[in-house]
């Protein structure tokens, strides 16, 4: 996309095909987790040279108790609820390996560190997030 009207008609489009559904708690509920990833090409045509960089926007679907939301009567809501759950439930996982791995500078720590298995494949959302939190 060549200018910031093409991205925001893109991210509209992608916003209105997304779906929500009505629960005991909310009228109108995200039932799923969007990711929008921008990818930026400069061009420095002096030194010839290209900076490339990444902007990720994430809208995480709110987490609901099943009994209180009234998905325990309906399975597709009751399905779509457990893995919205789940999913925020890696990525709290991610967030706490990578605290664990970035906590300390000790030679010790240091070793421990180098060990420590960050689970980003545990999700599809940790997966695509995956660049973003690891800061690659």
């Amino acid at each position: 996309l060549e200018d910031c009207n093409a991205i925001a008609n893109l991210v509209d489009r992608a916003a209105r095909s997304r779906t929500t559904r009505a629960t005991c708690l909310n009228h109108r509920s995200s039932r799923s987790h969007s990711v929008f990833v921008i990818r930026v090409v400069g061009y420095n045509e002096a030194m010839r040279t290209a900076t490339l960089g990444s902007l990720t926007l994430v809208d995480l679907a709110g987490s609901e108790r099943c009994a209180i939301s009234g998905a325990m009567s309906k399975p597709e809501q009751m399905r779509e609820t457990c893995s919205i759950n789940r999913s925020l439930s890696c990525l709290v996982s991610v967030f706490s390996a990578l605290r664990l791995k970035y906590a300390s500078s000790s030679s010790t720590a240091k070793k421990y560190q180098q060990s420590i298995h960050v689970p980003y494949r545990d999700s599809k959302l940790t997966h695509l997030l995956q660049n973003a939190l690891s800061g690659e």
